[in-house]
């Protein structure tokens, strides 16, 4: 069963959901009840052609305006991808089939014994439009349908369940179009094409136990296609689109806005089945997205907002923590100062003090040559300190407390100075 570009693009999730999920839901019906899923290479790269296509015109606001909403471009933009998700997605084709159980294979040769009148087809499929049969889609539908008669090699089966091959599609012109021709051509049997949800039904009625949701989704895909406009109410929509944009009334971000958005296709679609579609309900149409496109920018900038002001709020709780936490530092680091000044001023104090006893003592007459020589001359040194001590504070003024008191102050200032050199060598802390 080789699958046409239409099939592959919503087994990949490039057409929306809901045609997804039933285009993946019934192939792999498919190949439970024994059918092998198979992407010519020809259409890998008609799917890469197509794909070049939208990568060009989804570059600019004139490029989207003339898609026409297929399936495909209406995922691409309300999606809101980009060229570079274009690109990727086409770098990544064969490995995306491959995840939803696709293999690609080669067109087998060409054998004019099997595959009929091709001009005649390819008449037969040309846009009424040009009847240009030499276009890159109409050669690819020629070239799969000449592939399956090949790979038949003449027989001609009797139902579609015995076909050696078969093209399945989703386009129903172009079945139309090649089992007609298939049969001027005198054939019988079942025909080389055949629809994707025709083969999901006989498989499902054979075995409707396999995949009880797959019609369900498929008609909820088919709901979803209804709710599209026609070809000529689009063009109309585009029409006055392009008018309110050569007379600025909308700007490249409205225009995008309004071809992307997804109120378009439902109010389109509604004015088709209530009325012959004119400039004023077209333009009514415009209107009331553009209403609803402003209303959810404003929803989104009240949001925006608002995330704002919950992050400055955080910010600032952050902020007011932070300080406290320098705070609590400060005051810590403040009292340990005060305690290690103050522990050495009392030890050096105790020092004055004592050598002030001391000096006291052996100034008393005879007690210096009471002891040794070591004690003579200890006793002359302690004197002598007093003394200069003594000879200091008549000139300078302070007591031995008052001493006490500067020496804490000295000390706690240069125990500061080393505790704020040794913070500013330490790498910030990550408040995590």
């Amino acid at each position: 069963m080789f699958l046409d570009s239409h099939v592959l693009f919503s087994a990949i999730d490039l057409t929306g959901v809901a045609s997804g999920v039933a285009t993946r839901e019934g192939l792999a019906l498919l190949r439970e009840a024994g059918a092998l899923t198979v992407a010519f290479d020809t259409t890998l790269g008609e799917m890469r052609r197509i794909l070049s296509l939208y990568e060009d015109r989804l570059a600019t606001a004139q490029g989207r305006l003339s898609l026409y909403p297929t399936p495909l471009a209406r995922h691409s933009l309300t999606a809101k991808l980009t060229p570079s998700d274009i690109r990727t997605v086409s770098a990544t084709l064969e490995r995306r089939l491959s995840r939803v159980g696709m293999a690609v294979r080669t067109v087998p040769t060409h054998d004019a014994r099997y595959t009929l009148d091709e001009p005649a087809l390819g008449a037969a499929l040309a846009d009424p439009s040009d009847h240009d049969a030499e276009k890159p889609r109409v050669r690819h539908d020629v070239d799969c349908v000449a592939a399956v008669l090949t790979l038949r090699a003449g027989k001609h089966p009797p139902a579609i369940e015995t076909s050696a091959a078969l093209f399945c599609t989703t386009s129903g012109r172009v079945i139309r179009n090649v089992q007609r021709w298939h049969r001027e051509q005198g054939e019988h049997g079942a025909p080389p094409i055949v629809h994707q949800a025709a083969l999901t039904s006989i498989a499902w009625v054979k075995r409707p136990a396999t995949a009880r949701a797959v019609k369900m989704h498929e008609l909820a895909a088919l709901c979803v296609s209804a709710l599209r406009p026609t070809r000529e109410t689009w063009e109309r929509f585009v029409s006055n689109v392009r008018k309110l944009r050569q007379d600025n009334v909308l700007t490249d971000d409205e225009t995008v806005a309004l071809v992307a958005s997804e109120m378009t296709d439902p109010m389109l679609a509604a004015i088709d089945d209530d009325m012959e579609p004119d400039a004023d309900t077209i333009q009514d149409a415009i209107e009331r997205v553009r209403e609803s496109y402003r209303e959810d920018a404003q929803a989104a900038t009240n949001a925006a907002i608002q995330a704002a002001r919950s992050d400055a709020s955080i910010a600032q709780e952050a902020a007011v923590s932070a300080s406290a936490r320098a705070d609590t530092l400060e005051q810590a680091i403040e009292s340990d100062v005060q305690s290690r000044a103050n522990r050495i001023a009392k030890a050096a104090f105790a020092v004055g003090t004592f050598i002030t006893v001391v000096a006291a003592v052996v100034s008393i007459p005879g007690v210096i040559e009471s002891g040794g020589a070591a004690w003579v001359w200890s006793a002359r040194i302690v004197a002598a300190a007093s003394a200069a001590f003594g000879a200091h504070s008549q000139i300078h003024g302070p007591s031995l407390r008052d001493l006490r008191s500067q020496l804490q102050r000295w000390t706690a200032d240069r125990l500061r100075q080393r505790s704020a050199i040794g913070r500013s060598r330490q790498p910030p802390a990550l408040d995590v």
